[in-house]
């Protein structure tokens, strides 16, 4: 049971009135610089001297009436109350650090994934440009090839023509100075139209220039072809 109210007279020197851990509502003197604990308001030595000697007890009736002991632990001192709440403090301390650790390790771990994520697409993209850049070379270069068979195939029959031409005049008495002089112009007109071809093969070449010069190759490579059957034809 729960000690009785006490005065509102103080304690003596020393003593501290608590609540019992074990038994809530139940409260307790105790004398923490002696570890002493007991259920009866502690009395001044001083003034308890100073009362009238109280008449002879039997000794069953003393025994009953002497405080009861109430063991140490069930006291707690303000400073194990002050541990106690420092404790559990850190703990959540901890728990918090805890919490904030992992979090930044998902932040970190998704941060690294995108990163990935953006090397893997720069990767991709530099091989297709690379790749692009590939094809567009090849096909100026073919183009380039085509355009330099074309000239020599052009330059071989003009000379074929002007050779058969200086034969003729050769034949009915004619000079050779027009032939010279025929081969000189044309000779110049090439070399014009070599520069105009070498400057328009600088200029940036997109990709409908490529599907341009490739519809134009398969078209020529069909001519080609169709050309060469009826050559054979005519001459079956």
């Amino acid at each position: 049971d729960a000690a009785p109210e006490p005065s509102r007279e103080a304690l003596p020197q020393g003593w501290i009135r608590v609540e019992s851990r074990s038994k809530p509502g139940t409260f307790y003197y105790a004398h923490p610089a002696t570890k002493r604990t007991q259920m009866e308001r502690p009395v001044d030595p001083r003034r308890s001297s100073q009362s009238v000697a109280a008449p002879a007890v039997a000794p069953a009736a003393r025994k009953a009436a002497e405080p009861a002991v109430v063991p140490v632990d069930d006291v707690e001192t303000a400073e194990e109350k002050q541990k106690r709440e420092e404790a559990r403090r850190a703990e959540e301390k901890a728990r918090e650090e805890e919490e904030e650790r992992e979090r930044q390790e998902v932040l970190m771990r998704a941060r690294q994934r995108r990163a990935q994520e953006r090397l893997e697409e720069e990767r991709r993209r530099k091989e297709e440009e690379e790749k692009e850049e590939e094809e567009r070379l090849k096909v100026a270069q073919r183009r380039k090839d085509k355009k330099q068979k074309q000239e020599e195939e052009k330059q071989k029959a003009e000379s074929e023509r002007l050779q058969k031409e200086a034969e003729q005049r050769a034949e009915e008495g004619a000079g050779p100075a027009p032939v010279e002089l025929g081969r000189r112009s044309d000779a110049k007109h090439n070399e014009a139209k070599w520069k105009k071809e070498a400057s328009d093969e600088e200029e940036e070449i997109t990709q409908e220039d490529l599907e341009k010069w490739k519809e134009d190759e398969e078209r020529h490579e069909r001519e080609e072809a169709e050309a060469k059957r009826r050559k054979i034809e005519k001459e079956e």
